[in-house]
């Protein structure tokens, strides 16, 4: 399947001016479109995600179409079409599986595309840095390997793989130190390597596609449309062709008799000449017409196991999920707290002493029924004197110790003062205290903080689970005990703040694991099964728990238990199968 395969199959189209290509990459489907004769007018590029059976191609391929086709304007509708496929579709001989072309040619039919052709992404790769490098490698990644191309300019010349183990991390190390010192080209479902390891390195930018498209493209036509090309094969155009003139020559040779000698036929001439033309149409027959459609019947068996999935930063089993949020939540307040007023007055100190005496602020005074307060100020009492002995007097104003309506005492209540005994001074109410009250409020506290904040979590699960429900593929699943956020919140009352509803605004960025399912079957494929694969459709990933244990939640490793089951069989290679199937009679087929 070369490069060259690609445009040389179709008929060019002077009513479609625009080319879309689909890239697959694995569980990834990037779309975008170009105008054939110029760079100007292109659709951005568009990626989704794709199941890795294929088996929602056709809605992913017709939403793409949908968006490219709105880039480019009114009346563009995309029909040209070209297939670029990384080696998760191809076979170990390097040839598309067959039912990957089976379903691309279903997509093609149900959505009136024109198939021009498929290319690898080492092909589209290869002809874009070809030239920029005498001696190269292009790395790529899948979920079960990692694949070299090495090239010569941009004819590939090796290719090798690398089995992919779950330290993903160490598995690139190990195949990176094996390419050796060539520049590398890498397609990788995310950067491993360090700073200064980099400097050989190149990574492939997704949104370089379209650029990489177009130049192919580009690149195609101009080889073909070469003068030593006169008519490019797939690309020209029969209403352009040139009508022949009548040759005078030919003219007059219509109105001459031309005479000749009879000839001796030999019946062995004829004879063998019958024979050896009816060798050929057989020949042709065989060759060309003689097939047959075989059925590989395969035993299968219901599988079950269970497996641990180690998750973390490293993990070669996993993709990341990023996104964004802002919402707002309510709470119902629950907290109680006890507020209110102390009640507040005027007392009239006496000092039946003969020496002056000096009361502090804060000096507790307290009524024969255990009603305290304390003075607000300092104050000095003046001695008694006289005869008969009148006491010194003095007014100071006072504060309930408490809150409440207990302090609210009637006028000429007695007051004791602390540390001073009752014969020496002693305090009376000038006037009724007033002022104190208290009652039980509703106050946000601490425990509806807490509440709030765990509201504020499962809604961002809960959009989290959205936001993966638009892009995942079929069993894909999510991890949400490995979400990561960089959030900031703002509630529109404080703690023990008197409120009945609190309101807050919850905001930030996420980045969260999520577990595709090809590579979790590839996984079990290559630790459980060796030789052997799940049938078609019948994977189920039954139940995945996290072990708290052997977890690290602290330094961000998780590690799952995962019980999967399915049917498995014999792992089949169809084209090895169907090498060995040519040449070969219907009875013999039976014993491949």
């Amino acid at each position: 399947m070369g490069i060259f395969s690609l445009f040389g199959t179709h008929q060019r189209h002077t009513a479609n001016e625009y080319v879309f290509m689909v890239v697959l990459v694995e569980d990834t489907i990037h779309g975008f479109a170009f105008n054939k004769h110029t760079d100007e007018k292109r659709s951005q590029l568009y990626t989704t995600h794709v199941d890795s059976f294929l088996k929602d191609l056709d809605s992913k391929v017709d939403e793409l179409i949908d968006n490219c086709q709105k880039d480019l304007g009114k009346d563009v509708y995309l029909t040209d079409t070209i297939f670029v496929l990384n080696s998760f579709y191809t076979s170990e001989r390097g040839s598309l599986k067959e039912e990957v072309r089976a379903m691309i040619n279903k997509v093609c039919k149900e959505l009136d595309l024109h198939n021009l052709g498929y290319m690898t992404t080492y092909e589209l790769i290869g002809s874009v840095f070809g030239e920029k490098h005498d001696s190269w490698i292009f790395l790529e990644e899948t979920s079960h390997s990692y694949h070299s191309y090495t090239f010569v300019k941009d004819r590939m010349v090796k290719e090798q793989r690398f089995t992919q183990t779950q330290d993903r991390e160490a598995s690139l190390q190990e195949a990176r130190e094996q390419l050796g010192d060539d520049p590398v080209i890498v397609w990788l479902h995310g950067p491993v390597f360090e700073e200064e390891q980099l400097e050989p390195i190149t990574y492939i930018d997704p949104q370089a596609l379209p650029q990489y498209g177009k130049e192919v493209f580009d690149m195609q036509n101009n080889t073909e449309s070469s003068s030593d090309l006169p008519e490019a094969p797939g690309f020209s155009d029969p209403s352009l062709d040139t009508v022949p003139k009548p040759n005078p020559m030919i003219e007059k040779m219509k109105h001459m008799r031309l005479s000749f000698p009879k000839l001796t036929v030999n019946p062995w001439i004829v004879g063998g000449g019958a024979v050896a033309l009816f060798l050929i149409l057989l020949g042709s027959y065989l060759f060309f017409l003689y097939n047959a459609t075989i059925q590989l019947v395969t035993n299968k068996e219901n599988f079950s196991t269970s497996i641990d999935i180690t998750v973390d930063t490293n993990s070669s089993l996993t993709k990341t999920l990023k996104g964004s949020f802002s919402f707002e939540l309510s709470h119902q307040a629950t907290g109680e707290k006890v507020i209110g007023e102390k009640a507040m007055g005027e007392i009239l100190i006496y000092n039946r002493t003969f020496k002056q005496q000096n009361l502090s602020a804060g000096t507790a005074l307290t009524t024969n029924d255990g009603v305290s307060f304390v003075l607000d100020d300092d104050v000095s009492i003046a001695s008694a004197s006289g005869v008969p002995v009148i006491d010194g007097k003095k007014t100071a104003a006072v504060t309930a110790s408490v809150i409440g309506s207990d302090g609210n005492i009637a006028k000429n209540v007695k007051l004791i003062v602390d540390g001073v005994t009752e014969s020496d001074v002693y305090a009376v109410s000038n006037k009724e205290f007033t002022g104190g009250f208290k009652k039980t409020g509703i106050v946000f506290s601490e425990e509806d903080s807490e509440a709030l904040k765990k509201k504020a979590n499962d809604k961002l699960r809960t959009d989290m689970q959205s936001a993966f429900a638009k892009v995942k593929g079929s069993g894909d699943m999510l991890l949400p005990d490995t979400a990561d956020s960089n959030a900031s919140s703002k509630t529109d009352a404080s703690i023990g703040e008197e409120v009945r509803t609190v309101t807050m605004q919850y905001e930030g960025t996420y980045a969260v694991y999520y577990l595709p399912e090809p590579i979790l079957r590839g996984f079990v494929q290559k630790e459980k099964l060796k030789d052997k694969e799940f049938v078609k459709d019948t994977f189920q990933l039954q139940k995945l728990t996290l072990d708290g244990k052997k977890s690290d939640v602290k330094n961000k490793e998780w590690v799952y238990t995962a019980q999967v089951s399915g049917k498995i069989q014999k792992f089949i290679d169809q084209a090895a199968i169907r090498e060995q199937l040519q040449w070969r009679l219907l009875g013999q087929a039976q014993n491949i």
